[in-house]
């Protein structure tokens, strides 16, 4: 039971911390060198989060692009500006299949964070 509760502590020691520093780092302002950067020195939970975040703000912006191209889709679906005739759908196909990607995209990110999550719950 005491070794449950320092791990409670010390977790919320760790988020606290995170929460404390991300907001002035900024997720979404890391670029792709300074993320391989962090990753190969990752070493303590705050490390670890601090990745999560990056990936949780990447999980967001793949699936707000997502849902532009879905948007795009419908609104092609039964269009085709190519020349292929009303209803050849060339144009919604390739939304959807622009939409489809950006939706794994984000499932995959959202997937990086939880083992990063996972990899700073086991640090500690």
């Amino acid at each position: 039971m005491r070794t449950m509760s320092r791990r409670a502590l010390l977790s919320a020691t760790v988020l606290a911390l995170a929460a404390a520093v991300l907001p002035a780092v900024g997720a979404d302002e890391i670029s792709h060198d300074q993320l391989m950067h962090m990753i190969q020195s990752a070493k303590t939970p705050a490390d670890h989060q601090k990745i999560a975040a990056v990936y949780e703000q990447q999980a967001r912006d793949d699936q707000a692009a997502a849902e532009k191209h879905q948007s795009m889709e419908r609104m092609y679906r039964g269009i085709d500006p190519t020349g292929g005739g009303r209803g050849s759908g060339q144009m919604a196909a390739h939304c959807k299949r622009i939409a489809d990607d950006y939706s794994r995209a984000a499932k995959e990110h959202s997937q990086l964070a939880k083992l990063h999550r996972d990899a700073a719950a086991s640090a500690q």
